[in-house]
């Protein structure tokens, strides 16, 4: 190897370790949250009622725990438009902080305009693993109904 391209090397390795060690220093990671590979648990997943009229709430309820050993970070509410009876394209409506390893519940809520939407529950650790619901909910928001004005 020549001598340019050795120093090189060299050089990379030393600013790697110094990126390695202010990052340690400034961005502390532990071991747990390195080492956790275990996606978070989502045990309990419901919504209620199942349809509704537009401009009432949907109650979203779950239950997350985490084994891994990082701790959970976060619930995330996920929504997603009925296409053809099957969900569309997920979006991420909110989140809801959580720490400890759970089980941990708690609920969203949700106002969705008219339409059939899809709904489901991530659980996410701090190590950033992700777990979801077993199957996701589908639901109705029907629009008001309009008085009949002929009687």
């Amino acid at each position: 190897m020549n001598l340019l391209k050795q120093r090189g090397i060299r050089a990379m390795r030393v600013v790697a370790s110094i990126l390695a060690l202010f990052a340690g220093i400034f961005f502390p990671v532990s071991q747990a949250v390195a080492a956790d590979t275990t996606k978070p648990i989502v045990s309990g997943f419901s919504v209620t009622p199942s349809s509704l009229t537009v401009g009432n709430s949907f109650t979203i309820f779950y239950t997350v725990s985490d084994s891994g050993g990082s701790g959970l970070w976060q619930a995330q509410l996920w929504r997603a438009p009925d296409v053809g009876g099957v969900p569309g394209a997920w979006a991420k409506i909110t989140t809801n902080s959580l720490s400890g390893n759970g089980p941990v519940s708690g609920s969203f809520t949700d106002t969705p305009t008219t339409g059939t939407y899809w709904y489901g529950v991530h659980g996410v650790d701090v190590a950033v693993n992700i777990g979801v619901e077993l199957s996701s909910v589908k639901v109705i928001v029907n629009p008001v109904p309009v008085a009949d004005t002929t009687k």
